[in-house]
């Protein structure tokens, strides 16, 4: 039976979800690699004037690729945590949640091409677009820089969680 009374709310709830994902952009080079694949394919989505069609798949590629990755980071701490043994059913779990991955970005490279090599050649860049390209990119290059810092942090502070979104 569910509680009636929750002991934590919703606001928390968001926060240990945006703690999982800093969490994962710091420790995770492949969810960093992501990051900047989804930034880039943004910028490029607004630089190039895609159509709502063309956005939708693109964001639904990005999207899919950071949840598998994120997917993926949790069940590699879990079965670390099980077990530190060398295990077939470990290694089948570790390598089917990277196989999830790859299948989702391969799908977004494909969405890539469909998507922007229609607008490539020949090259229609929106009226403003590399304007608003330029200032998302700036964004993400603040972003790609505050998970840098919070790398460093860790570093120094001898590798405890240098994210607390919620103390």
């Amino acid at each position: 039976m569910l509680d009636p009374q929750p002991s934590h709310t919703l606001l928390r709830s968001f926060g240990w979800a945006l703690r999982g994902i800093g969490e994962a952009l710091i420790t995770q080079r492949n969810m960093r690699i992501h990051y900047y694949a989804a930034s880039a394919a943004t910028a490029a989505s607004i630089a190039l004037a895609l159509d709502g069609i063309e956005l939708l798949f693109v964001f639904s590629a990005i999207a899919s690729v950071l949840a598998a990755e994120l997917l993926n980071t949790a069940l590699e701490a879990a079965v670390d945590l099980a077990t530190s043994a060398i295990h077939p059913l470990a290694r089948l779990a570790k390598d089917a949640a990277a196989g999830a991955v790859l299948i989702c970005a391969t799908y977004s490279i494909g969405v890539a091409v469909i998507a922007f090599g229609t607008k490539l050649f020949p090259l229609q860049l929106r009226a403003g677009g590399l304007v608003w390209a330029a200032v998302f990119s700036a964004i993400a290059l603040i972003g790609a820089g505050w998970i840098h810092a919070a790398r460093r942090r860790r570093r120094a502070d001898g590798g405890e969680p240098a994210i607390s979104v919620l103390e």
